[in-house]
């Protein structure tokens, strides 16, 4: 049990609705009533700011290239280098892409990852894309968000101690690096204390390379 408490996932997938974000909740929710730490990027990244990007003209066009860059910086800093492993929401017409991407980094980093599924509508004649399911160990979904639980506690138990960790190459560390100064910028009080449109600005400024 120590070693779940211990343990932060990161909760991918669909969050632009609010029947997602409420789906992402829920897994977050179980995840955390048993003991793991979650990040939700809809909930603890930088999503909150976006809508004003699109309707207040006082960010200007100037600041939205940076703050997408910001967000792609920080999701990446989460999944390659913070998060322990991940849990992809699969459900949807069909996967949704940011989160694919997101599993496909946790993959190539070598960390466990948990699909969750259960909607039934497939393009493989009732069989699921076997480059998404490939992902995981035993080319599987898990189905109900009881059984995310079990199996994400299964496959860390399985994985043992972290050895190194994830070497990057030099590009990928950059944009982590970037990510992880989001992070902190997330934590300051300029920060917590701006409203919105100051935060877009502030995201801005922070990805642009010294």
């Amino acid at each position: 049990m120590a070693e779940i408490e211990k343990t932060l996932v990161h909760v991918s997938g669909p969050c632009r609705y609010p029947e997602e974000r409420r789906a992402a909740g829920e897994i977050a929710e179980a995840l955390e009533k048993g003991g793991f730490q979650v990040y939700l990027p809809s909930r603890d990244g930088i999503d909150s700011c976006f809508p004003v990007v699109a309707g207040d003209r006082g960010v200007g066009e100037w600041a939205i290239p940076g703050a997408v860059r910001a967000r792609f910086a920080l999701e990446m800093f989460q999944v390659l280098e913070r998060c322990d492993c991940l849990v992809f929401n699969m459900n949807g017409r069909v996967p949704d892409e940011g989160g694919l991407f997101e599993a496909a980094g946790a993959f190539c980093a070598g960390k466990p990852l948990v699909i969750y599924k259960r909607d039934h509508r497939s393009v493989f004649y009732g069989k699921d894309n076997s480059m998404i399911t490939g992902l995981t160990a035993d080319f599987s979904t898990v189905g109900d968000t009881g059984g995310i639980f079990s199996e994400l506690a299964g496959l860390i138990r399985d994985a043992g101690p972290a050895s190194g960790g994830y070497v990057a190459p030099p590009h990928v560390r950059r944009v982590v690096r970037q990510g992880e100064r989001v992070w902190r910028l997330m934590s300051d009080a300029r920060y917590l204390e701006a409203g919105d449109v100051e935060r877009i600005r502030l995201l801005s400024a922070e990805i642009v390379e010294p």
